[in-house]
């Protein structure tokens, strides 16, 4: 007959039912003993299973009755089952003989299928992990305990003895976070840490498969390998920008680096800029100023003494600064007029800037000519709808004005 059908017949019978932890010490007397099984058996459903487990301790006298305290989970490591304390949400892993893999009790990390989430539970907090599929496929658990987290592998063994204070996700490249006495690294999943160096911080790994770290209020960049990127580490780093250059400072000089770790330009700037619209970088040293481009190759023999420069529009032309007036320089490095605006309004898409000059205003043309000879208070523009002409009204205050069409409206492009 079977165990259900038993225990449904016990029922009317007004016998002992079995708890789990009880089942769990009877299924152990029957796997072990099988002999002593049917007498045990028979006093548990008479006298209760503390007559029971004193019978069962004159055949065995070394059991530790304390392993059935634990009831049995559906979670398989191996030829280890997880259990969980039966008053109290602490968990261990039991073998075939019913021996604690753990002496120290621990609150578990476990798959749960249905989220297809990490539930972390731990006796201070409750959080959520996504999975990553190298964790799913390869069935690691977390296991954490008094605020320490380790690892078991699909077979129910310690992925490496140490206990982090964290573990993170597994991330693309096979590589979770871990922190120790508030030290960072990285481990792959056969639990190797990637670097010897702890690190006071580490971010997550960028598209070219490089992390920041810092170390001691120093940064660098560390691969996927646990090599440095540079064997300089920098007050600053910023992060990598679509060409793969990322700016660094040390002793309050910039400059870039790229993926290998080399120095973009053999300089050691006051400042430097991002990239411009024209993949161009500004820089100042000693109060002058020049660009660099992507190689690092300045683009003027001579440094500009200018109060500051900004970078080329689609136009080739750049606004430049100097005792708070402003003109316009070529890529050929040379001002396009003899005159220094007040004010330098942006180019249109007719290819012309309003300039104010002494509270007047005029238009100029890409290579710095007056469009008109006169000065006015104030410039209106009007596009019409199909865009055939472009009008600009150039009025004083006096009411008297100008109208100047620009007849074949074509949008400039560089």
């Amino acid at each position: 007959m079977k165990l259900i059908n038993i225990y449904k017949q016990l029922l009317k019978e007004n016998y002992n039912i079995p708890t789990d932890t009880d089942y769990y010490f009877l299924d152990y007397v029957k796997s072990n003993n099988p002999k002593e099984y049917l007498k045990v058996k028979n006093i548990f459903l008479n006298k209760g299973i503390d007559a029971a487990k004193a019978y069962y301790k004159t055949i065995n006298p070394k059991i530790n009755y304390e392993k059935f305290n634990f009831i049995k989970t559906d979670i398989k490591l191996g030829d280890k089952i997880l259990v969980k304390y039966k008053d109290k949400d602490e968990y261990n892993l039991i073998n075939e003989e019913g021996e604690l893999l753990f002496n120290d009790f621990f609150n578990f990390y476990y798959f749960n299928k249905l989220y297809n989430k990490l539930l972390v539970i731990n006796k201070y907090d409750f959080f959520h992990y996504d999975i990553t599929n190298y964790i799913k496929n390869n069935k690691n658990y977390f296991i954490g305990y008094n605020g320490k987290y380790t690892i078991l592998n699909k077979k129910g063994n310690l992925l490496f003895k140490t206990w982090f204070n964290y573990i993170g996700n597994f991330n693309q490249f096979g590589l979770a976070k871990v922190a120790l006495n508030k030290k960072w690294n990285l481990i792959n999943p056969e639990g190797k840490l990637l670097s010897e160096t702890w690190f006071n911080h580490i971010d997550g790994f960028n598209k070219f498969g490089l992390a920041k770290v810092e170390l001691n209020k120093k940064w660098n960049y560390i691969n996927q390998k646990g090599k440095l990127l540079s064997e300089t580490w920098f007050n600053h780093i910023d992060g990598f920008n679509k060409f793969g250059l990322a700016k660094v400072e040390l002793n309050k000089k910039w400059n870039y680096i790229n993926q290998k770790g080399k120095l973009l330009s053999d300089i050691w700037f006051d400042y430097i800029s991002n990239f411009n619209q024209d993949d161009l970088v500004i820089v100042e040293l000693n109060n002058k100023w020049n660009y660099i481009n992507r190689e690092g190759e300045l683009l003027f023999d001579n440094w500009f003494n200018y109060d500051y420069i900004y970078g080329f529009n689609v136009l080739g032309l750049a606004q430049v600064k100097l005792n708070k007036k402003w003109n316009l320089i070529n890529k050929e490095g040379k001002l396009i007029s003899d005159i220094w605006f007040n004010y330098i309004y942006g180019y249109d898409n007719n290819g012309l800037a309003q300039v104010e000059l002494n509270k007047k205003w005029n238009l100029i043309n890409k290579e710095g000519k007056l469009l008109v000879n006169n000065w006015y208070d104030k410039i209106r523009q009007f596009e019409t709808k199909q865009f055939e002409n472009n009008k600009y009204f150039l009025i004083n205050k006096d009411k008297t004005y100008k109208v100047l069409i620009i007849k074949k409206w074509k949008k400039f492009s560089q």
